[in-house]
């Protein structure tokens, strides 16, 4: 036997977490540039595989290592999703929905700038193109600190310039907000009072606020998740290996043999 393969095997407990941590790191970039709901099946595909190749079969051994490895790729990916977030000057494409949650086919363009660090100004921009009639004088903007209160802006604090034809607006509001997290949405009474859904942002924190912010969302959700795909692959896995043995300890059937 390869004398590497003999080390990896007799220091399984080590390398076998290590190896599925480099993995299922690596795992998780591709769910992130591709597919992102992936990562749910890769990560614990990865360490699956990685625990089995590396010969760490104890139950007890799979249930540690998997569960540090889940733990350690989590901070990771959520370094990473929190850098792809807070680095992003987003533009949302978004719908007015009427109360029963319908799309009234008014949509808007919204952005804030900046999007994230520490600023005392912001910059709400809002570009709305009408289906029909749009009642602009009831619009209203709703800034909310996460954990905080609203701060609600009538259409007539804002800058607004109207496009002749269409009813297109392009609409600015600038303000200055203190240290938090911010979502905001668009209100409108228009024969029903409609909105649009929670927009995120601005980040008015460091990046290591927001990380902080984000990982407990993220870290249990995550880390349940894991440990249920991976338990389920390793019973499904033992149980068919547990097939092939008794299927290879059955002797062969003999035929019915007529008497002479």
């Amino acid at each position: 036997m390869n004398i590497n393969k003999q080390w990896i095997y007799d220091h399984n407990k080590v390398v076998a977490p290590l190896l599925a941590i480099i993995f299922s790191i690596l795992a998780s970039l591709l769910a992130i540039y591709t597919v992102s709901e992936l990562i749910f099946v890769l990560v614990p595909a990865v360490t699956f595989f990685t625990f089995h190749y590396t010969k760490l079969y104890k139950m007890k051994l799979r249930l540690y290592g998997s569960l540090i490895v889940f733990i350690v790729v989590l901070l990771v990916v959520v370094a990473m999703l929190t850098s792809i977030v807070y680095y992003s000057q987003p533009t949302y494409k978004t719908q007015f929905l009427n109360s029963n949650g319908n799309e009234t086919g008014s949509t808007v363009l919204a952005s804030v700038t900046p999007y994230s660090g520490s600023s005392q100004s912001y910059t709400f921009h809002f570009y709305i193109v009408p289906n029909g009639s749009f009642d602009y004088s009831s619009l209203n903007l709703n800034i909310k600190e996460v954990g905080g209160q609203v701060k609600t802006v009538s259409y007539a604090q804002m800058h607004y310039q109207t496009y002749p034809g269409n009813l297109t607006e392009n609409i600015t509001y600038t303000t200055s907000l203190g240290s938090g997290l911010y979502s905001y949405n668009l209100t409108v009474s228009n024969n029903g009072t409609f909105s649009t859904p929670s927009i995120s942002g601005p980040l008015n924190a460091s990046f290591f606020a927001v990380y902080e912010h984000l990982l407990p969302t993220y870290a249990v959700f995550y880390t349940i998740i894991f440990e249920l795909v991976f338990f389920v692959g390793v019973f499904v896995g033992r149980s068919i290996s547990s097939s092939r043995r008794y299927s290879q300890q059955m002797p062969p059937q003999q035929g019915n043999r007529k008497q002479p």
